[in-house]
C-alpha cells in the first residue's frame, strides 16, 4: 500500500486529478486511523 501511495501508477500534471487523488487518500487514511483506534479500544 505505502509503495503505491509513494509512487502512484499514473503520472499527470492535471491539478484537479491530483487533488481528487489526494482527497481520496486523505479519506482512506482517516478511515484506517479511526479503525485502528477503534480496535485498540476494544
Amino acid at each position: 500500500m505505502s509503495a503505491w501511495v509513494e509512487h502512484p501508477f499514473f503520472l499527470t500534471n492535471d491539478p484537479s486529478l491530483i487533488g481528487k487523488w489526494t482527497e481520496l487518500y486523505t479519506d482512506l487514511a482517516r478511515v484506517i486511523a479511526v479503525s485502528a483506534i477503534d480496535k485498540a479500544r476494544h
